[in-house]
């Protein structure tokens, strides 16, 4: 039997149509819709609002935005418990929302959700309001979307790190060009792109209903830092500019040195970078207000 090659011609077709689809759709917009990572985190969102609600005295409520360093960064919660009682509050409640190679219209579709939290202050990654994915990155990302879809998985699924990773010592300093690399294939930089600019509208919405935003940078070990600085002066401009302009924004840089086995890898901080951080992250919040 002869195969119908115009069946043939036609499937090949609609392939082509959907594939083409799938990189303009990638090219005009930051980030595909990614369902996994929209449900997971309205699921953490439903669980922080059981436990924590209605709000009690003498808490301090916390949002925090940005990427899997900040995850890492803040996993100490005795920390945030110690530090807090030491300053006359009965509870830190903490909720973050992050991304790997994160960019904030990440975030968006779940934003209104967030803002039902009404903490006291917001805690943003200043990389989000200078970074946007790189085209081709949005074009992998599409292009792996429909598998995503179908196992009911996605790219910024929200994971804790295991006990071992934040035991873990770095020993990956040959890797800190390759990881640089990696970083600036994925994330560019521009502050004038459409996730940058509704990062800054965000922080100037809640700043306008007079809540403190907090923005701060996550460092890295060392050999990832010498590669790809975590803080730069356009990051720090940009930070800036919105403080002169929103008196609730405080540019909180980190600038303080940690040492490379206080990391597990050279981007992500172990139990003990993340002690020293989390310690410093909430003396930051609390001294605004005191």
């Amino acid at each position: 039997m002869v195969p119908d090659l115009s069946l043939w011609r036609r499937a090949v077709a609609i392939l082509v149509l959907a594939c083409t689809a799938l990189l303009i759709l990638s090219l005009s917009c930051e980030a595909p819709p990614s369902q996994a990572f929209h449900d997971f985190n309205l699921e953490r969102l439903r669980a922080f609002q059981s436990e924590y609600e209605p709000r009690q005295p003498h808490t301090l409520r916390l949002v925090l935005l940005g990427s899997s360093r900040l995850k890492n960064a803040v996993m100490v919660r005795e920390v945030f418990d110690q530090v807090g009682r030491e300053n006359g509050f009965r509870r830190i409640e903490l909720f973050h929302l992050v991304a790997n190679w994160a960019v904030f219209t990440n975030f968006e579709p779940l934003l209104d959700e967030v803002r039902l939290l009404r903490p006291d202050a917001y805690v943003i990654q200043m990389d989000l309001l200078r970074e946007s994915m790189s085209p081709l990155y949005r074009a992998s990302i599409s292009f792996n979307y429909l598998r995503w879809l179908a196992s009911g998985t996605g790219p910024w699924s929200w994971f804790e790190p295991q006990t071992e990773q934040l035991e873990q010592v770095c020993t990956e300093g040959q890797t800190a060009e390759k990881r640089a690399k990696r970083a600036t294939a994925r994330l560019v930089v521009d502050a004038e792109s459409t996730s940058a600019r509704r990062a800054k509208d965000f922080i100037r919405t809640v700043a306008a209903e007079g809540i403190r935003v907090v923005l701060v940078t996550v460092p890295k070990a060392s050999p990832l830092e010498q590669a790809l600085p975590s803080v730069t002066e356009d990051m720090l401009t940009s930070a800036r500019d919105l403080s002169k302009e929103l008196p609730q924004v405080i540019v909180a840089p980190y600038t303080a040195h940690l040492t490379d086995d206080q990391f597990c890898d050279v981007a992500h901080m172990n139990s003990s970078g993340a002690r020293v951080y989390s310690r410093w992250l909430l003396e930051q919040i609390i001294s605004v207000d005191t």
